[in-house]
């Protein structure tokens, strides 16, 4: 139970970091990808089980920000996947760490959240709990 509460207001306090003030623009002149994106660094996997904390992760936001899941991540697109390695490279990230990321391209009426784990020394990444939320506040759930 300490475990669960200590968890919870963990997050609270980096969804207070990350929602929005950390966000900073991207873009790709040549690509054409541009947007929006935040990551956070949480600990490593060995203090933190992002599979095991994913759900808690996305119950969090919600309770916190009072965001509607507009939908879940299937697949990440290219534009996307530019936004989450532009934040993380905001940090001398390490194999083993585990961040919390926000991405939303220029233009989207979506921010897309996940939990993200460093592998191949740091040349890839794993990613859990993947669930876009709507930033239009007439969205009802």
């Amino acid at each position: 139970m300490k475990k669960t509460v200590g968890m919870v207001v963990f997050f609270l306090l980096i969804i207070l970091d990350i929602f929005p003030t950390n966000f900073k623009f991207y873009s790709n002149s040549f690509s054409g990808y541009s947007g929006y994106a935040a990551a956070n660094y949480l600990g490593t996997k060995e203090t933190v089980n992002p599979q095991k904390e994913s759900d808690s992760f996305m119950r969090h936001i919600i309770d916190t920000t009072h965001a509607h899941i507009t939908r879940r991540l299937q697949k990440m697109s290219k534009q996307e996947n530019y936004l989450l390695w532009q934040a993380l490279k905001e940090y001398d990230y390490q194999e083993g760490e585990v961040y919390v990321v926000a991405i939303t391209p220029q233009g989207a009426i979506e921010i897309l959240n996940l939990l993200v784990v460093i592998i191949n020394n740091g040349d890839s990444l794993n990613w859990y709990g993947g669930f876009y939320v709507s930033l239009d506040a007439n969205v009802t759930k």
